[in-house]
């Protein structure tokens, strides 16, 4: 109910892509920049807005001077950290969520992304798989399972699945919008866990 889409469009041009969360390791920011990179050598106006806090050291200079060094500085926009009130205003003026993040269990970004009629672009491993339906987006495939390396799909591999979603970008928004309606409303959750805790308390 919170998260939900904005009443008004979201002007087409530029592509507006959004890197949001805790960004705990390099790759899975600097590769979508790299993906950036891509999309506008490729001739299709994007920009990049990367939300939320940087943990790896010195991780401001170092998304600054990766973005410096391809070009990207007047089309990548930084926020910091974010309230949930902002992050409606902000899954509200993008197209895209890119979270590219390999192995996340459960990513709330995802989920309200969705809500708010935002497809995926992700990484298919974790919970990536369960969370983002078919049509809602594109998921890219890694090695599974590894829990000593971080298998972060690269900017290439991002670039082309944003622009192989982009010809029926309007149906899948629509089509997240839906998946999360079914399958992450707070009162689904409640009963679903209800009906768990019920069956275990009868034993």
């Amino acid at each position: 109910a919170r998260f939900s889409p904005s009443n008004l469009p979201t002007p087409q041009k530029p592509l507006r892509l959004l890197a949001m969360g805790t960004q705990n390791y390099a790759a899975r920011v600097k590769n979508v920049i790299d993906s950036l990179s891509e999309l506008r050598r490729g001739g299709i106006e994007a920009s990049l807005t990367i939300a939320g806090r940087l943990l790896w050291k010195e991780a401001e200079s170092d998304v600054a001077s990766h973005a410096a060094g391809l070009g990207m500085n007047d089309f990548v926009f930084r926020v910091g950290e974010f309230t949930q009130e902002m992050a409606v205003s902000l899954y509200r003026s993008h197209h895209l969520l890119v979270h590219p993040k390999y192995l996340d269990p459960c990513p709330t970004v995802v989920a309200e992304a969705m809500a708010c009629g935002l497809p995926v672009i992700g990484s298919r491993s974790g919970g990536m798989p369960e969370m983002v339906d078919e049509g809602c987006g594109r998921l890219i495939s890694v090695p599974e399972n590894d829990w000593s390396n971080l298998h972060t799909p690269s900017g290439r591999e991002i670039a082309e699945a944003v622009a192989d979603l982009l010809p029926e970008i309007e149906t899948a928004s629509s089509a997240a919008r839906e998946h999360a309606r079914q399958t992450f409303d707070s009162a689904k959750w409640i009963q679903a866990h209800q009906k768990i805790f019920f069956e275990v308390l009868r034993h």
